[in-house]
């Protein structure tokens, strides 16, 4: 995965650096919170404070729901609810756009956070066990347009998701729509690893809360940047960046007819501008008859930089060996408007439909 690569990488949350999956016990480790002199028999890993989280909040002790601090009251983490605001809120121009809406200046878009990837970049060994791994739980970005959660991830127990050892990314399943930065976002996660049979054999694999300020990211030039959560059974990279001047593309996918028996697999992914980073959207999706994918998918990008869509198709049922057939289609970002792009293989015809928004005006309370 593209994630991150290109990229500086900066610590977000308790750091530890540890070899490739799947990793040797790390049992015995110091714990640097706890003092220079104490140690860890469970396999835990260390622990760091990193400037931008808050201190001593967690969700599974509900400590994170009584803060008092200036982000706990602002961001109201103790309102758990998602956001009730859709993506495509200003896809349809209005009055006011000038000189006309396929050359609006006038909704000149807004600054941006766009979340490119998370990776488990190391697991201690207690967490790996036999099997799969596999994790479930949340992410949540919170910013000033309502404050309520807009998860970027959201699995429960019964349906976590696998990571793939060799390639060990976290698939995003949103934002609900594009994420602002006109003032520094809360970034609220909960995600854990599910082993045993009940919740209480389950390991936390991070928990907690951080800001992203526009004053901690580098200038947002053609590049991601990634910050790394710790905690006390593994680490997650997350690859984010900041985008001035962004809007909102909002994207559906129809298949309208598939040629030939057996179906096929889908996946698909796209870049934003001259950011290398892939935004992975799904990945070897059955297909066996026309159908409409029933998720939508949100991201942000720059006003007049260019989206890149990348689609690959294989048949069902052929080799490993054999590469899936990738076509490349790049979409031009505007203010407004609905653009559909039909993307034609020898197996089937897709027709990818792209919505063009700004964001809306913050909510008052």
């Amino acid at each position: 995965m593209e994630g991150g690569s290109g990229g500086d990488s900066q610590r977000f949350g308790k750091i530890e650096v540890l070899s490739s999956l799947p990793l040797e016990s790390k049992s015995r480790r110091k714990r640097r919170r706890g003092g220079a002199g104490t140690t860890d028999t469970e396999g835990m890993m260390d622990q760091e404070e990193e400037e931008g989280v808050l201190e001593d909040r967690k969700h599974r002790d509900g400590s994170i729901y009584r803060g008092t601090d200036c982000w706990s009251v602002f961001y109201r983490i103790a309102d758990t609810n998602e956001t009730p605001l859709k993506p495509m809120m200003l896809s349809d121009p209005t009055t006011d756009c000038w000189p006309n809406w396929t050359g609006c200046i006038v909704h000149s878009g807004c600054y941006m956070l766009q979340i490119f990837s998370l990776n488990l970049v190391s697991i201690a060994a207690r967490a790996i066990g036999d099997g799969p791994i596999q994790v479930y739980g949340f992410m949540a970005v919170r910013d000033h347009v309502d404050r309520l959660r807009n998860y970027v991830f959201n699995r429960c127990r019964d349906k976590p998701f696998i990571v793939n050892r060799s390639d060990p990314f976290i698939l995003l399943s949103g934002p609900k729509r594009g994420i602002g930065m006109e003032t520094p976002a809360l970034v609220e996660y909960d995600i854990r690893i599910k082993r045993g049979d009940g919740e209480d054999d389950d390991l936390q694999l991070i928990d907690g809360a951080a800001t992203v300020c526009e004053s901690e990211l580098p200038p947002p030039y053609a590049q991601a940047y990634t910050r790394r959560i710790a905690g006390d059974y593994g680490a997650v990279d997350i690859s984010l960046a900041l985008l001035h001047n962004a809007i909102e593309a909002t994207m559906h996918i129809q298949i309208t007819e598939v040629r030939g028996s057996g179906g096929f697999d889908l996946s698909m992914a796209c870049r934003v501008g001259q950011i290398p980073n892939e935004i992975k959207l799904f990945e070897s999706v059955a297909i066996a008859k026309p159908c409409q994918l029933n998720k939508r998918f949100v991201l942000a990008i720059v006003k007049g930089d260019i989206l890149v869509l990348d689609l690959k198709v294989k048949r069902s049922g052929a080799s490993e060996e054999e590469e899936p057939i990738r076509m490349l289609r790049g979409l031009k970002a505007k203010a407004h408007g609905q653009v559909i792009l039909p993307m034609i293989f020898d197996c089937a015809t897709i027709l990818v439909s792209v919505h063009w928004s700004n964001l809306p005006a913050p909510m008052l309370d």
